[in-house]
Parts: structure tokens; C-alpha cells; sequence
């Protein structure tokens, strides 16, 4: 995993930290508040880690594709050097008779 879904999967649980740091301070309904911050955001981790893993699927698709791409490039410049070589001998031939 990347050190940016670490950091972004410790966000939520530096914030569960702080709440419960606070929460044993504050009053109940800081608490809440603060619990509905926490619940935020983890969600937003969660989203967050959902919308990479997704770009990483994406990325390796397009890599795939790119990698068959070049074969294909690859064969058609063999090809096409197969092809330019056999028109030399014809026209070395012709120019021999």
C-alpha cells in the first residue's frame, strides 16, 4: 500500500485519539460532536481509499493496453522490415538482367 493511503487511513485514527484524549475532558456533548467528526472522517478515509483503489485498477488496465499496443507496433515494424527487404532483392534482381 502507498504512504499516502497510510496517511490517509491515519487521519481517522488520529482523530479517534484526540476524541478520546478530549472525550474524557469534555462535556457529552462535545463527545457526540466529536464522534460525528470521527465517523466523517473515516468515511471520507474510506472514500478516499475506494476512489485509489479504483485509479490503481484503472492504471493497470490502461498499462495492459499499452502493453499490447506495442506488440502490435513491434510486429508491424518486423513486418514491415520483412516487407522492404524482399522489395530489395526483387529490385536487385531486376537490375541484374
Amino acid at each position: 500500500m502507498s504512504q499516502r493511503a497510510f496517511r490517509l487511513m491515519g487521519i481517522p485514527a488520529a482523530a479517534v485519539a484526540v476524541g478520546l484524549i478530549a472525550g474524557c475532558a469534555a462535556p457529552a456533548g462535545q463527545v457526540g460532536e466529536m464522534r460525528t467528526m470521527v465517523e466523517e472522517a473515516q468515511s471520507t478515509a474510506d472514500q478516499a481509499l475506494r476512489t485509489a483503489n479504483e485509479a490503481r485498477r484503472t492504471a493497470n488496465a490502461a498499462s495492459q493496453k499499452s502493453d499490447r499496443a506495442l506488440r502490435v507496433a513491434n510486429e508491424a515494424q518486423a513486418c514491415c522490415e520483412r516487407n522492404s527487404s524482399k522489395i530489395d532483392r526483387l529490385l536487385e534482381k531486376s537490375m541484374m538482367k
